[in-house]
This record gives structure tokens, C-alpha cells and sequence, in this order.
């Protein structure tokens, strides 16, 4: 797997097109890390990239992380105005994948939800597993689908 990493801007260059775009970015940043950070086999992050974002909607973001001391990875995360994930870097190389990856994810997770299925079979989302969690999560995956996927290079 090789990531272009220039293509990205890295978490402590990161700038919005105004101090509030910044503000709402910085703090998505801030949030993805420590969402990140909390998972058991996360040992640290080595770098943080910014990738995309609108304001405190969405923001993807790429961390280079210590996994064990012997091993490093790559991965998405993704955070926002919606259920925090992360998206392994070897199954998406680009922002883009790793929004559709997510998008996957989420939707199995709906799917799972209206057909009654054991939810340990898919990505956790940390709400009461009900219809009205499946339509709202569901019409967010579709906007972004529909609309934000295509914004992202």
C-alpha cells in the first residue's frame, strides 16, 4: 500500500477557509484523536493527516498509528455529525474509499438492525440498536452517498 501523502494536509497545518471553517475542523481533529486513541490495541498516533472536511458535518482523517510496539498501521477516521469510525488504510487508499468503506459499514449496520440480525456480525455504532437510529443513520449515509462523496478527490 503506498498513500500520497502530500495530498493531504497535516493535523497541525490544518486550516478552514475561515477561523470558524478552522475552529470546527480543529476541533473534529481533536475529537477523531481521542476517539481513536481509546481503542485498547491503539498504543499512540505517530502523525494525524487531514483529508476532508465541512465544518463540524464530517471530517476524514488519516493517523499513522503505533498498534503494538512492533507494529504500525495506517487508518481513516471518520467523525462528524454521525457514528465514529475508522477504516483500515489497506482496504481504502483514498478519502473517497474510506468514505464509501464507512458508508458499507453503516448500512450493513441499518440492514442488521431492521432484519432483526445479531449485531456482533457488524461495525459497532454506539446507539440503542432501534428503527429510529436505523432511518436517521440511514439518511445520512445516503446524503453522503449522494452528495459528499463526490466532493472528495
Amino acid at each position: 500500500m503506498k498513500l500520497d501523502l502530500e495530498r493531504f494536509t497535516p493535523g497541525k497545518q490544518l486550516r478552514g477557509y475561515d477561523d470558524e471553517e478552522t475552529a470546527k475542523l480543529k476541533a473534529l481533529l481533536e475529537r477523531a484523536k481521542t476517539w481513536i486513541s481509546d481503542h485498547e490495541w491503539c498504543e499512540s498516533i505517530l502523525d494525524d493527516y487531514y483529508a476532508f472536511g465541512i465544518g463540524d458535518i464530517i471530517g476524514i482523517f488519516l493517523f499513522h498509528l503505533r498498534i503494538t510496539r512492533a507494529r504500525q498501521g495506517w487508518a481513516w477516521v471518520i467523525v462528524g455529525d454521525l457514528p465514529s469510525a475508522y477504516v483500515v488504510a489497506d482496504d481504502a487508499e483514498t478519502p473517497k474509499a474510506a468514505l464509501v468503506a464507512y458508508c458499507e459499514l453503516m448500512q450493513d449496520w441499518v440492514n442488521a438492525v431492521r432484519e432483526g440480525k445479531d449485531l456482533s456480525t457488524v461495525y459497532p455504532v454506539g446507539v440503542t440498536p432501534n428503527e429510529e437510529h436505523a432511518s436517521m443513520l440511514e439518511s445520512r449515509v445516503k446524503i453522503l452517498l449522494e452528495c459528499t462523496v463526490h466532493e472528495i478527490e
